[in-house]
């Protein structure tokens, strides 16, 4: 075919015919990849699945406990059961069947070493009582106008006792301030307060502060806060739980500086509580 016929209507038509099937069959094999069933499709997905290297996977299965942060611990974001401490792995099984022989030994090892988390838990208990976190502000006079004032905050409570029989706490805290005195029998209240009750936790956050207005430093010194932490029954009478005395005689920084001044302090732990 000569140069003329190329430019002849035939020659024009023919090219236009090829560039079109052209583009024809590449948009097909673009769509072909991209669609899912198509032969180009699963034989592009059958490479890539081969290419993913088996360490990642590796990895996955060989996860230890070690690897795993104390905050993302203590947070239950990886491990949840909070009714008796333990620490149980989300794991799938593979396997289809197993030996009852080996599914006994298991259930032994997992009831002892359930035992032994469960008696640390009480050694805990013991060791580490419930904890007050408490702050004090005084605030001194200022020309004659106004008065002195003192500010306690009860900031949270952690660790209180569990209640019988799986029951829930709604916790609340009591503060009385006593005047100090040579007889145990004449103490004399000068003014209490309470907080709000928090259901169903053992660590309460409170963040509640009282004023005392027309506070004098040589006054508060003979004061003595009572604290109390109660569990609120709506059937029963109310059961006291803990309780801390603080002496404000020797805290001669409070009431030197204006700054709030945050004090952690174990409470003792009451008759009346229950387990």
């Amino acid at each position: 075919m000569s140069h003329e016929d190329f430019l002849s209507p035939w020659g024009l038509l023919i090219i236009i015919v090829v560039g079109v099937g052209i583009i024809l069959i590449a948009l097909f094999l673009f769509i072909c990849f991209l669609t899912p069933g198509c032969i180009g499709y699963e034989c592009f997905k059958k490479r890539r699945d081969k290419s993913v290297p088996l360490r990642t996977k590796q990895e996955i299965g060989n996860l230890k406990l070690n690897d795993i942060s104390y905050r993302s611990w203590r947070l239950g974001s990886l491990y949840e059961n909070d009714n008796n401490g333990t620490i149980i792995e989300n794991r799938e099984s593979h396997r289809d069947s197993f030996n009852s022989t080996n599914v006994q030994c298991e259930n032994m090892e997992r009831s002892s070493t359930l035992n032994l988390i469960y008696s640390d838990k009480q050694k805990m208990m013991k060791e580490f009582p419930t904890e007050l976190t408490m702050s004090l502000q005084y605030l001194p006079p200022y020309n004659d106008i106004i008065t002195g004032k003192l500010v306690i905050g009860i900031e949270a409570l952690y660790g209180l006792p569990p209640k019988q029989y799986n029951g829930t706490l709604e916790p609340y805290v009591t503060l009385n301030i006593v005047k100090q005195s040579w007889s145990h029998r004449n103490k004399q209240k000068l003014h209490s307060f309470r907080t709000r009750g928090i259901r169903h936790t053992a660590n309460p956050i409170y963040k509640e502060t009282f004023i005392i207005a027309n506070t004098k430093p040589q006054e508060a010194k003979e004061w003595i806060l009572d604290i109390v932490a109660y569990d609120h029954d709506r059937y029963a009478n109310h059961t006291e739980l803990c309780s801390l005395k603080v002496s404000l005689k020797h805290m001669k920084n409070v009431f030197h500086s204006p700054e709030i001044h945050l004090f952690n302090y174990k409470m003792k732990p009451s008759y009346q509580m229950y387990f």
